[in-house]
């Protein structure tokens, strides 16, 4: 470790002076960007990041979805290799099919399906809301979305959890996810 003799400085410290700086000093002009590989000074670097922004080579920081998150910046995100290589093959998977501003489903349906599928099908996958397509698949032409189906309106409590989440009696609940629960939605 160096210890520098000379006073350091914080951001803070700076500023931009009118009529001293450049008019072409704005914030569209200003590069961030860095090489990744190493690179011969009058080369240009094989691979630059937009931004100086990495994960952490570790299990529980790095994530698809951080991953996702640093990419949409300009950033890099690094994944853990102590583990099985078909996880880590699941984790990319899922970083490449992520397109910004797309949401997707798996729980897809048709304009001709009956309440009684769709209900089945969200309790079968434990959802509120199913995508109505075209076709009825995830690649289908979207058409809109199903409401959130419930149980019909009952002044009843869920035995099965604690008081503070479900304990008063209400005037309206929802179906109970659990699969132990007597308000479960068959």
């Amino acid at each position: 470790m160096q210890i520098l003799s000379e006073v350091s400085r914080t951001l803070g410290e700076y500023l931009l002076l009118p009529n001293l700086t450049a008019a072409d000093c704005v914030p569209a002009r200003v590069d961030l960007s860095v090489p990744v590989v190493r690179h011969r000074p009058e080369e240009d670097p094989a691979i630059r990041l937009a931004v100086p922004l990495t994960s952490a080579i570790m299990g529980a920081v790095s994530s698809p979805r951080l991953a996702i998150a640093l990419a949409q910046c300009g950033g890099l995100s690094f994944l853990h290799h102590n583990q099985p290589p078909a996880a880590q093959a699941e984790m990319v998977a899922a970083v490449k099919r992520h397109k910004a501003g797309f949401r997707h489903s798996d729980i897809n349906t048709t304009p001709a399906a009956t309440l009684g599928e769709v209900t089945a099908l969200l309790n079968a996958a434990e959802r509120d809301t199913a995508v109505v397509t075209g076709d009825g698949t995830g690649r289908g032409v979207f058409l809109g979305s199903s409401p959130p189906v419930t149980s019909t309106p009952a002044a009843t409590t869920c035995p099965t959890r604690s008081a503070p989440a479900c304990g008063t009696p209400q005037t309206w609940s929802p179906p109970c996810r659990r699969s132990r629960c007597p308000r479960r939605t068959p």
